[in-house]
């Protein structure tokens, strides 16, 4: 059998009906991505360099209790950094808050405005 061509497409974040413009430009901004409204797509939609966000806003939504497991983390998302520190800040300013816990020295843990928790990951020397 052949293997059929399958690539991602993208991340698809729930988040609550009031918290969706917060998304939208926390991760526009983030990662230079731009919404997009595709007219056969019911959420907005953000394109960027390599994979597409998807914010799929719900009445119900519950945000992650991270680290704790009573709501689990729902998403997590590894982005590579050149300079960790420039990196927290910018996050930051563009509305992200400090984990409670973190890890290791080569990386550092935020929460995103809905509360889904991401690293920041300084990229190995080469």
């Amino acid at each position: 059998m052949n293997r059929p061509s399958i690539r991602f497409g993208a991340i698809n974040i729930d988040c609550a009906q009031d918290q969706v413009h917060a998304m939208i430009a926390f991760y526009t901004q983030l990662l230079d991505m731009t919404l997009e409204t595709p007219e056969d797509f019911p959420y907005p939609y953000l394109q960027g360099d390599g994979f597409d966000i998807s914010l799929q806003p719900g009445d119900d939504y519950l945000p992650p209790t991270w680290p704790t497991n009573e709501r689990g983390q729902q998403l997590h998302l590894d982005l590579t950094v050149k300079d960790l520190p420039a990196a927290i800040a910018f996050a930051k300013s563009l509305g992200a808050t400090e984990s409670p816990e973190q890890y290791g020295k080569n990386w550092h843990i935020l929460l995103d405005p809905a509360g889904h928790p991401f690293c920041l990951c300084l990229e190995p020397e080469s």
